[in-house]
């Protein structure tokens, strides 16, 4: 419930949101937090659409959004030229008519003794996997070295942050470099299964 049953108590406005005088909110947030943990967990792919002149409680369902990789979008009508262009980007394909998504991807990345991951920040969730790579510094979505997202597109974005070790026993020579690579595996809207390895070195 995002929204008083009664139509003489009207949704919660911008301001009652800033001063934290939304009486359903916080319920509303937690369990559509939950709802869109379990649907990224399932390699589901929440999209919303919406169309309305009043609000319609996107605040509260933004993890659904943002935990499964999908798209939001709001409009006054479904009838506007603006939502019928943002629905159909959605769905373009590329030149061989194959829609430009992935599902169930994986983003892990590696690193040379130099470095260790800390976090993401993106429409992922941690994978829990604690080991040679992984930071003690959190930043994100921290402690592990591997990341779920269950829709990627052409210009989905995911920050990767990195701690610099200079361990004393052997300490990073002067103009050393760190190497660091990502492996992102995900399965084509062709339904191949494919795997997309870049490794970079960094001063």
């Amino acid at each position: 419930m995002v929204a008083d049953e009664e139509l003489k108590n009207p949704i919660r406005s911008h301001h009652d949101i800033d001063k934290e005088n939304a009486k359903f909110m916080k319920k509303a947030i937690k369990h559509y937090e939950s709802l869109a943990n379990r649907a990224a967990s399932n390699g589901h792919i929440i999209d919303i659409y919406s169309a309305d002149v009043n609000q319609t409680g996107l605040h509260e369902m933004k993890y659904c959004v943002n935990y499964t990789g999908g798209h939001m979008i709001l409009a006054d009508s479904f009838n506007t030229s603006l939502f019928r262009q943002s629905f159909q980007r959605v769905f373009l394909k590329d030149a061989k008519s194959e829609f430009r998504m992935g599902f169930g991807s994986v983003v892990e990345v590696k690193t040379s003794r130099e470095l260790k991951v800390s976090g993401a920040i993106g429409a992922c969730m941690s994978l829990n996997l604690k080991n040679q790579y992984v930071s003690e510094t959190e930043t994100g979505v921290g402690g592990t070295n591997a990341w779920k997202i269950a829709g990627i597109y052409p210009n989905t974005t995911l920050a990767i942050f990195f701690d610099v070790v200079n361990q004393q026993a052997s300490p990073i020579p002067q103009g050393g470099r760190g190497y660091i690579q990502f492996i992102n595996t995900y399965q084509h809207s062709s339904g191949t299964k494919r795997v997309r390895v870049t490794t970079v070195a960094r001063k």
